[in-house]
Formats: C-alpha cells, sequence, structure tokens
C-alpha cells in the first residue's frame, strides 16, 4: 500500500540547512508540545486522554497474549490465529464505529469503545476458557479498530486549520511513547499480588482516567 505513495506522490525537496537533524527534531517536538499547551488547550487537553487510555490499549493488546498462554493454557498457534482474525475484523469495527461517530458524534462514540475496553477488562477477571477468549478477541477487534479510527476523527476536528501534518506527527511519535506507564502498573501489580488476573485490573486505571480527561474535552460541530 505504500508503492502508490513512493512512486506517484510528487515530493517538493526543500535546501539542507545543516546536519543537526536529531536536535531540530527535537526542537520540533518541543515546539508543538508548547504550541498545543498554550495556544489550544482543548487540544492539549485531548493529547493527555489520549496518551492515558492508549497506554492502556496498547498494553491491554501486548498483555493478552501472554495472558491467554499462563491464564488459559493456550498455544502459540492457536494465540497467533486469534490475533490475525483480530487484526481482519478490526477493519470493520472501524467502519462500524466511524458511521457511529458520524451520527452521534466521534467524542461520544469514542467514550463508548473506552467504556468496551473496561468492560472486556473486567471480564478477563473471571475469564475461564478459551472460547471465552476467542469472544472476547472479537470485542476487542470491534474495539480497538473503533478506537483507534475515532481518536484519530477527533483528532483531526481538534487541529488548527493548517498545522495538520505537524500535529499528526505528534500524535503518531506520542502513540509510541505513551506504552510504557501501562506495562509499568502491569509488571508491578503482577510481582505485587502474584495473579496476572488481578494484573489486568491495573489496566483499568488508565480508561477511567482517560475517560474522565475526555469529557472535558469541546468537540467543535463543524
Amino acid at each position: 500500500f505504500t508503492l502508490p505513495i513512493i512512486l506517484w506522490v510528487p515530493e517538493t525537496r526543500k535546501p539542507r540547512t545543516g546536519d543537526r537533524v536529531l536536535e531540530r527534531a527535537f526542537g520540533n517536538v518541543r515546539s508543538t508540545l508548547k504550541e498545543a499547551r498554550h495556544k489550544h488547550k482543548n487540544l492539549f487537553k485531548y493529547l493527555i486522554a489520549y496518551l492515558l487510555y492508549n497506554d492502556g490499549i496498547e498494553t491491554a493488546i501486548v498483555m493478552s497474549g501472554v495472558f491467554a498462554a499462563q491464564v488459559l493454557d493456550m498455544g502459540q498457534a492457536e494465540i497467533v490465529a486469534c490475533f490475525l482474525m483480530i487484526q481482519f475484523v478490526a477493519f470493520f469495527g472501524a467502519l462500524i464505529f466511524g458511521r457511529l461517530g458520524d451520527a452521534f458524534s466521534n467524542k461520544r462514540v469514542l467514550a463508548w469503545s473506552l467504556s468496551l475496553w473496561a468492560l472486556i477488562l473486567l471480564w478477563a477477571v473471571f475469564m475461564r476458557t478459551k472460547a471465552e477468549f476467542w469472544v472476547a478477541g472479537v470485542m476487542i477487534a470491534l474495539v480497538l479498530g473503533g478506537s483507534q479510527a475515532l481518536s484519530r476523527s477527533l483528532f483531526g476536528k481538534l487541529i488548527p486549520k493548517g498545522s495538520e501534518a505537524q500535529f499528526y506527527g505528534f500524535l503518531s511519535l506520542s502513540s509510541k511513547v505513551s506504552a510504557t506507564m501501562g506495562p509499568l502498573a502491569y509488571g508491578i501489580s503482577r510481582q505485587v499480588t502474584g495473579s496476572p488476573r488481578i494484573a489486568i485490573l491495573s489496566l483499568l486505571l488508565f480508561f477511567v482516567l482517560g475517560q474522565v480527561i475526555l469529557r472535558g474535552v469541546d468537540e467543535p460541530t463543524a
């Protein structure tokens, strides 16, 4: 899917301004964050919410395979098959939640998807069979595609006109950096309690805090 962009999308080359690329890159990140904090406070509030709930999502995805192997004794082949199914169904989840976002607003439907994430995590505490994990996998696929699509759509509405590339680049970077606190919380909970089921509950904090901050974000009507 990258070939059409590589082959046919023209790129205007800018003259080089020196070799301090890394310094300029970090400078751009700092300036983007500073601009959001002081000039676009609604956008800055959304970024904090996104960092929190996305951390929960990324950690849940990473730890679900470990959970399936340790708690439900699922083999590697079955876990891989379930993950492939999740990737396939997530496509339709993005379409379904996208239509719902158009009908009810991106923010409201995004909050619904995060609530479903929380319910799935609660279900994992009581999960006993492999069949339950497969059913949960379908639900995860739907909310995974939906929450990711709605997050980007809502973010697009909040970006000041003319700064789309700058802020979408920052969102892409923050989504990579955000998956740090979740694994730490899961690992500490697992170490203290000795139970992967209880450790899963630690991720609820990220969804709850993300939801609370998201409620304070004003979604533009246009």
